[in-house]
């Protein structure tokens, strides 16, 4: 497996995982309407943006030519000196190897080398799979919020690794 920094040339892949992930994950957590309405252009079109944002970062887990998994980063706007892990997503058949967890890790070394001290990341409440993932390697509480997906407003949690050392 191989984790690199993804491109303009990966985003129908990063798109097609991205909808499918969110439409399996949070069946039961947000609306159906919601997320009938996900699809591939929109998330061609959201990651493509993101790309493009100064210090929005993308890593692509691969397999040869084929994608696995992504964790896409950025500056958290509420916390000084601290990445957000805005995304994780790793294919459904590639899930419970571990890949998760080296794209977590990876992300918070390469935000310690650049000089961030903290890493946050946000969870739909109910998605306990990816909290406990988080908390498991080190994330803890920082507070609860009502998150804003438009016509989807779910209870959502904010969880900060408090320091990045562990992933150095």
């Amino acid at each position: 497996m191989l984790i690199r920094e993804a491109n303009s040339k990966d985003i129908d892949a990063l798109a097609k995982l991205y909808t499918a992930n969110w439409k399996m994950t949070y069946r039961g957590l947000l609306p159906d309407e919601y997320l009938r309405h996900l699809d591939i252009p929109y998330a061609a079109d959201k990651w493509s943006r993101f790309l493009k944002q100064p210090d929005h970062h993308i890593l692509a887990v691969c397999e040869g030519s084929q994608l696995c998994g992504f964790g896409a980063c950025s500056p958290d706007r509420d916390i000084e000196n601290c990445i957000y892990l805005d995304s994780l997503h790793i294919r459904m058949d590639a899930q419970g190897n571990g890949l998760g967890t080296r794209l977590i890790q990876t992300i918070g070394n390469c935000a310690a080398i650049e000089g961030y001290t903290k890493m946050s990341v946000c969870v739909v409440r109910g998605n306990e799979r990816a909290r406990g993932l988080y908390t498991k390697l080190g994330a803890v509480h920082y507070s609860y919020f009502v998150d804003d997906f438009g016509q989807a407003q779910p209870q959502s949690e904010k969880l900060v690794w408090e320091s990045l050392k562990s992933f150095r």
